[in-house]
């Protein structure tokens, strides 16, 4: 059976700053913070690899997420990553191995999976 698609987002906000060039012309700063989504595939036995896809800012951030696999027998299996984008990079890929998800003997076979607790640190 088929995982499906995982996906989460982290919001973007803008922010709005006021840089004098002088006191007749202010100069006016849009700064975009960061922001993505991670989307995982499905989990195989080198484990689930999860893509981190930037939808806002341009600087480096860390991307960290929980990632919660539901089984056929209602049991779940839980990992964490968190996973460093740099400055000007829209996406990036990182593995989460098997070995970092507990309660893998309780499942019998994965059948849904979910992000969860996805949050974005700047660097």
């Amino acid at each position: 059976m088929r995982l499906r698609l995982l996906t989460a987002l982290a919001g973007a906000t803008l922010m709005l700053g006021a840089c004098p060039a002088d006191s007749e012309n202010p100069i006016i700063r849009v700064v975009e913070s960061n922001a993505a989504r991670v989307d995982c595939g499905v989990p195989g036995p080198g484990g689930v690899d999860c893509q981190i896809q930037r939808t806002g800012g341009d600087s480096a951030f860390e991307a960290c997420w929980e990632l919660v696999i539901t089984c056929q027998n209602d049991e779940e299996m839980k990992g964490a990553a968190c996973h460093t984008v740099p400055a000007g990079q829209a996406t990036a890929t990182a593995n989460m191995p098997v070995a970092s998800f507990s309660n893998q003997t309780g499942c019998d076979v994965p059948a849904a999976g979910r992000v969860d607790n996805l949050t974005i640190n700047d660097k």
